[in-house]
């Protein structure tokens, strides 16, 4: 089967092939073609936000808590870029206190950059993520090209 960049996904043109890798993103043609509706990607009750502090924490990674997660990249020197993951009902006035008492450096992250610099497509966007049984013997969507991850 030959497949060429930007060509669109056509039902028939997996033919009798063996195995097939859909890596198409969030909103798979083959991922619904070849494993129905029920693999869909559906909305998560969580709101992604980001923002730039303005200090090196010199710790990076993430940190998970119930129903909370919280991370921390390297961005530029003297500065940090971070991520953090809540429940979607989490507004920009509570997040602060949704991460209060959890490990140093995160509260001195958070106090130190303004809420209205916190941002992710307009402060804050929905999160999609596929079913974890997206899989049938002939057909594996890539993972990375299957869920949109949380931040």
């Amino acid at each position: 089967m030959d497949v060429a960049y930007g060509q669109a996904y056509e039902p028939s043109a997996a033919g009798g092939a063996d195995l097939l890798v859909g890596a198409a993103g969030i909103n798979s043609a083959v991922r619904a073609d070849r494993l129905g509706t029920g693999s869909a990607p559906r909305e998560l009750p969580e709101v992604a936000w980001i923002g730039i502090a303005g200090f090196e924490t010199g710790v990076y990674g993430g940190t998970w808590g119930r129903g909370r997660f919280f991370g921390m990249t390297p961005v530029e020197p003297g500065r940090t870029n971070w991520y953090a993951a809540v429940p979607g009902a989490t507004t920009a006035r509570d997040l602060r206190d949704a991460f209060a008492g959890w490990h140093d450096p995160i509260p001195r992250v958070l106090a130190d950059t303004a809420p209205r610099t916190w941002t992710a497509t307009g402060c804050a966007t929905s999160i999609r993520r596929c079913p974890p049984s997206s899989v049938r013997a002939d057909t594996a969507p890539s993972r990375w090209s299957a869920t949109r991850r949380t931040p």
